[in-house]
Formats: structure tokens, sequence, C-alpha cells
């Protein structure tokens, strides 16, 4: 679970569902955005994706992770529109996902939303899949000290490259990188 507050840019709402939950109707919004190494290390995943010199991680594909929030406020805004901001309180995040298609690290999730769909339709109808900036800031109290965090162990992450596909722990993937980065530092390389 995360805490504190993120901004992520490039926000585009890919999918809107609705679904009865506890009697209410809930409106399920389906999220990318950029990953940039400040989010990533909110999520608790930059050592997963990026290079100490914040460059995404070679043969870097996809991490699931387990985080997320429970009741929180954001803010969709487009620069330069402020009659098209969208600001929006929820039950919670979850799904969230990292992945790089062409270098470029993203972020997916689900966002769930118990107030009126309307609002959401509303903003969709004058900004559509444009990129916004989403501002997420967590309503929940802290953690209470038995609840297990997530650690490495339990996130994988799955590498593509000279046709294979491998999946490890992401512990194994710290230990794998550390070891080709020495080596490179032995030999001379680069990160």
């Amino acid at each position: 679970m995360f805490e504190t507050p993120m901004q992520l840019e490039g926000a585009v709402i890919t999918r809107v569902t609705h679904a009865h939950k506890d009697g209410n109707l809930a409106t399920i919004l389906q999220i990318e955005a950029s990953l940039t190494p400040e989010v990533a290390e909110t999520l608790g995943c930059r050592d997963l994706v990026f290079t100490e010199r914040g460059l995404l991680r070679p043969g870097f594909v996809a991490v699931k992770l387990s985080t997320g929030c429970k009741e929180f406020r954001c803010k969709f805004s487009v620069e330069g529109l402020q009659r098209s901001a969208l600001e929006l309180g929820g039950e919670e995040t979850g799904a969230w996902q990292v992945k790089a298609d062409d270098s470029t690290p993203m972020v997916a999730f689900k966002m769930i939303h118990a107030g009126s769909p309307f609002e959401t339709l509303e903003y969709l109808l004058s900004i559509g899949q444009g990129p916004a900036k989403l501002r997420i800031e967590p309503l929940q109290a802290r953690l209470p000290l038995e609840e297990k965090k997530p650690d490495a162990d339990d996130t994988n992450v799955t590498i593509t490259g000279g046709g294979q596909t491998v999946t490890m722990t992401g512990r194994q993937f710290h230990r794998a990188a550390e070891k080709i980065t020495r080596s490179k530092g032995r030999r001379g390389g680069a990160n």
C-alpha cells in the first residue's frame, strides 16, 4: 500500500466499466500513465524497473505489483483546459502493473469510484483519450505494524531477450542485476 500522494504524467482512461457493488453503482476506471523513477519509488518498484541512473533496466518487460490504496482523492487535469478537470473520490486502486513497451515504462491500474458515473462521462466526452496529469492522494491511515508489506520476494519480474522469456522473483532479479553490474564494472563496461 502506498501512503504518499503521487502525480502521474500522461494519464489516460483506457476503459470504463460499471458494476453493482454492495448495492451501489461503482465506476471502474482502467488507467495507463507514464512511469517515472519517482512514481516507481512511491510504488516500491524503482530498483526493479530502473537503473541507478534512472534508465529502464535492459530486458525489463513487466511486473505485477502488490500495492494500491484504499480510499483516495484524485484529480485529472489537462494543461490549459481548466474546465476539463475531473476530481473524484474513490474506494480503492488496485491491479497495478508496470510494463515497458518500446523502451517506454508505463503503469496500468484500476481505480474504483462509487460516486456518480456522469462526471467521468462528461470528462471523457470533453477530453477523449487525451493525456492528463493525474494526482492521487491516499486517504487511508498507516497500516498496522502486523500487516505484512510486500517485499522483493512477493513480486515477479518477467524478462524477455535473446528469444527467451524468464520469470523470477524480485529478489532473484536484484541479485542477477547486481552480478551483471559488478561484472561490467570489472570489464570496464557501462551501465
